[in-house]
């Protein structure tokens, strides 16, 4: 017995496992699509409800508020009755709210109806990725995570390219109607899905010793892992400003600001994220090679100098080499992170704490587009894009200083690990003895 959670047996993926990433994976498609129909919407809701650019940036981040205030408490659900029941149903009632869209008249039947389509679409990102996270050994686990990150961009691109030529033809509704058809499909693949071992070997450990079964508690008990929430709560905060802030923006920037054609500014953003697919799968598979810490910490930096680059370079003429510019690394945190955060927490409350530290993150995806808003209105939007790279030096700051790497593994199933948690100092006990039992 040990004080840290093991690695799980061999390197091998099971054949759930597999189900589960290419699952979630396309759980993934499904909700960059919907983003990115949103971001493509903008400039048709800014004329059809006569929106300022303040009003249009909460309308962009409405989403996040209400996938914040759903996805705190969907990952404390899902350690309680399990990581598939959560996904599918947040995946049902995406799906409804999505094709509600299409039906609202005014600027705050829409926003009312996002939100609560942002409730449901939490349980996608932040518990799938803890979902895919547990059935996935360590040695090929971010490889696979950059996989399933790269679902996200795949989804952007796709719609895209499909908005530009729907929104012309056919108006913005119609978009919402299609992009709730791929996430019933998924439903239908979740219903083969299983829980991961790892999860019901805690809960029966639990169950069988009687412990307290408050998670929340637990999180707050434990200094290392609270800890843990408020370094990763930080970095979150600055890598979903910056990631949020140019998906929302960029669409409205280049044909409003940049005069570029709607046709055009489908093709460039799609080939943006292309880009950005290759640089999360790379992402992904270098951090198994060189460790989550160094890939993020680079990554990080790179963004951070990316972004003022393309803020005083782009114009009409290079826009598309711009976007394949800043689309190779902005998106690579993002992809280090789902594994990184994960292995951040026991699995007794891996669930409760990813979705509270992911979601919490939401914040600075929430205020940042408004404040890019407001900096557009008052200065010029160049400004505030350039802006975004600070976000990306406090995110390479906070995890270089305060967060290690691989404390716990979520493939194991022995709950020792997890038994350290009622002391206030289990978690440094965990990282420096592994060859004791606290």
């Amino acid at each position: 017995m040990t004080g840290i959670e093991t690695a799980g047996s061999g390197d091998r993926i099971s054949r759930m496992g597999w189900i589960v990433a290419i699952t979630i994976i396309g759980a993934m498609v499904v909700e960059g699509i919907d983003l990115q129909f949103m971001a493509m919407a903008l400039p048709s809701l800014i004329k059809e409800f006569h929106l300022s650019n303040i009003q249009a940036g909460f309308l962009a981040t409405v989403t996040l508020a209400g996938q914040m205030a759903g996805g705190i408490f969907t990952g404390w659900i899902a350690d309680r009755i399990g990581r598939a029941k959560v996904v599918a149903w947040g995946i049902a009632w995406f799906s409804v709210m999505t094709a509600a869209l299409a039906f609202t008249e005014t600027f705050e039947q829409f926003a009312i109806v996002r939100f609560l389509g942002g409730v449901g679409l939490s349980a996608v990102y932040s518990v799938g990725c803890v979902f895919v996270n547990e059935y996935i050994p360590t040695a090929k686990r971010n490889t696979v995570l950059g996989a399933v990150s790269a679902g996200s961009p795949v989804g952007y691109a796709l719609a895209a390219v499909g908005a530009s030529y729907l929104i012309p033809h056919y108006g913005w509704r119609p978009m919402f109607w299609i992009s709730a058809v791929p996430a019933i499909a998924t439903i239908f693949l979740l219903k083969h899905l299983k829980d991961p071992e790892s999860w019901t070997a805690a809960r029966t450990q639990k169950t069988l010793e009687d412990r307290p079964s408050n998670e929340w508690s637990m999180i707050f008990k434990d200094k290392f892992v609270l800890k843990m929430v408020l370094a990763w709560t930080v970095c979150s905060i600055a890598f979903q400003a910056g990631y949020y802030s140019a998906n929302n923006w960029m669409p409205t920037y280049l044909q409003n600001g940049l005069g570029i054609k709607m046709s055009s500014v489908g093709w460039f953003v799609a080939g943006n994220f292309v880009m950005m697919i290759f640089g999360k799968v790379l992402a992904g598979y270098a951090s198994d090679k060189f460790g989550r810490k160094p890939i993020w910490v680079i990554s990080s930096v790179l963004t951070a100098a990316a972004f003022p680059i393309l803020a005083y370079n782009v114009t009409a003429q290079n826009a598309g080499f711009m976007l394949l510019f800043i689309g190779l690394f902005y998106g690579c945190p993002n992809s280090v992170a789902n594994t990184y955060i994960s292995e951040s927490f026991p699995t007794r409350v891996r669930g409760t704490a990813f979705a509270l530290v992911y979601n919490l993150g939401r914040i600075g995806g929430m205020v940042a587009p408004v404040a890019l808003g407001y900096i557009a209105s008052r200065y010029t939007f160049s400004m505030g894009l350039g802006f975004l790279g600070f976000a990306y030096v406090v995110a390479a700051i906070t995890a270089l200083l305060f967060i290690k790497e691989k404390a716990f593994d979520p493939t194991s199933k022995s709950p020792d690990a997890d038994e350290q948690i009622e002391s206030s100092t289990a978690g440094h006990a965990m990282l420096t003895a592994s060859g004791k039992k606290a």
